[in-house]
């Protein structure tokens, strides 16, 4: 089992690999694996558009989770559900990531 990791844990926390992936309406995105000591790397958790197409420069260099590939996603202090897609792991590490405004426990 991972420990628990908050998103700004997660941000000092991922590596950004040689993955891109150009798309026609945002840009070029850029995916991030999560390095933590002594635990497994979990490929391609988020993913960011660091130089994002002229239209949409409200996306530059905001970092999004893939909730398929982490346990927990915590938004606006309500727990996401986990939706099984073509971006659900298959037999790859879940990492734990949650956001600033989960509930205390």
């Amino acid at each position: 089992m991972t420990t628990p990791v908050l998103a700004e844990e997660a941000i000092d926390s991922i590596e950004r690999p040689n993955a891109t992936e150009s798309c026609p309406y945002k840009g070029t995105a850029v995916y991030w694996s999560l390095a933590r000591a002594g635990q497994e790397l979990i490929r391609d958790v988020a993913w960011s558009y660091p130089r994002p197409i002229p239209e949409i420069p409200k996306i530059e260099n905001l970092v999004c989770f893939y909730n398929e590939r982490v346990d927990e996603l915590w938004v606006d202090g309500e727990l996401t559900p986990r939706p099984e897609t073509r971006w659900s792991p298959s037999g790859q590490a879940i990492a734990r990531a949650g956001a600033a405004s989960r509930p205390s426990q």
